[in-house]
């Protein structure tokens, strides 16, 4: 039942609107825009500088993406998104998941809907 709670709970760090907005934990930054009722444009970076690998269009039929983390040696962790657009769904939204670690800095787990809709 924890676990469930969990990953229903947003935060409200950054902008959690739609149709775009960003939202942010240290240096990581992640920006979102809704193209349509099913996709929305994704796009990461750390410290300014975009992961590519986080950067894409989640739908339905993309709707999860994840990298390893490892700026310069300085941050590294591991971080992934979700993306649910299940009809009716009230746990429909953008998830963050992983974890960023570096010096002075560690997110802890991070299991968040940042964005809600």
């Amino acid at each position: 039942m924890a676990a469930a709670l969990s990953m229903a709970s947003v935060q409200t760090k950054g902008t959690d609107t739609l149709p775009s907005g960003s939202w942010g934990i240290g240096p990581l930054v992640i920006h979102w825009s809704l193209k349509s009722q099913s996709e929305i444009d994704v796009e990461v970076s750390v410290f300014g500088i975009d992961v590519d690998e986080l950067t894409a269009t989640l739908s339905a039929r993309n709707a999860k993406i994840s990298d390893d983390i490892d700026i310069l040696g300085i941050i590294t962790g591991s971080i992934g998104l979700e993306a649910r657009f299940a009809p009716g769904a009230k746990d429909n939204g953008l998830y963050l998941e992983g974890r960023l670690s570096g010096p002075g800095f560690d997110t802890g787990e991070m299991d968040f809907r940042i964005v809600p809709w």
